[in-house]
């Protein structure tokens, strides 16, 4: 071999030696950096799990806070369903109450009108004809005809008042 291609051989090997270096180097630095690389990792992994865990807590309490609301709301209306329920009742009461008084008063009012109709018919309307009848002879003397006519319509009146009378004592013990 040549000296030329010997010291082309050396500087061959002693190339190869220096890109072997540099690879060892590269290789730490490559190392060196994907060390550091993973602990970047893991710190900004742990930093991303405790904002994480701090988001959910703050979540969580903030659901609890609403959920405390809600809870509240609904005794608010429960509440107030109790009160309006007891109002309706109230209500229900004093309208069947005052139902049972316009009964008791219309029955009342019946009884009176019937009282009043059998005393027109009875009373009233026979008094009438009486009367009536008394002033249908007017060719008679005066003071004849209304002499007997009075007694006797005064009587009659009488009677009819009593009847009546009778009647609505009969009525109030029946």
């Amino acid at each position: 071999m040549s000296d030329e291609t010997r010291l082309i051989l050396e500087e061959l090997g002693k190339l190869g030696v220096k890109i072997d270096n540099l690879n060892g180097k590269i290789d730490v630095e490559v190392g060196r950096l994907e060390a550091k690389i993973d602990a970047e990792i893991g710190r900004l992994e742990a930093k991303i799990d405790t904002e994480i865990g701090r988001l959910e807590a703050k979540i969580d309490t903030e659901i609890g806070r609403l959920e405390a609301k809600i809870d509240k709301l609904d005794e608010k209306i429960d509440t107030e369903i109790g009160r309006l329920e007891a109002k309706i009742d109230r209500l229900d009461e004093k309208i069947d109450t005052e139902i049972g008084r316009l009964e008791t008063k219309i029955d009342l009012l019946q009884e009176e009108m019937q009282l009043t109709r059998l005393q027109i018919e009875n009373e009233i309307i026979p008094n009438i004809r009486r009367i009536a009848e008394g002033h249908l002879d007017l060719s008679r003397n005066l003071h004849e005809a209304m002499k007997p006519s009075n007694e006797v319509e005064m009587l009659s009146i009488r009677g009819t008042m009593l009847e009546s009378q009778v009647k609505e004592i009969e009525q109030k013990i029946s």
